[in-house]
């Protein structure tokens, strides 16, 4: 399981739209102006189940 995020880096173009990270899932980012620290996660719900991934893989 890859849990690189998939969201725009500045050498990107604009254009491109950022997507949940959680591996399986593309529904598009919106983008926030003048917002340091962007959401990963298109719902929270699935904020949390990244998480319990990566906790159970870290446990194992």
């Amino acid at each position: 399981m890859d849990l690189t995020p998939r969201f725009r880096r500045p050498d990107e173009e604009e254009d491109e739209v950022r997507r949940c990270a959680l591996d399986g899932c593309d529904a598009p980012l919106p983008h926030v102006p003048n917002r340091e620290n962007e959401n990963r996660y298109c719902t929270p719900q699935h904020r949390q189940q990244a998480r319990r991934s990566r906790r159970s893989a870290n446990h194992n």
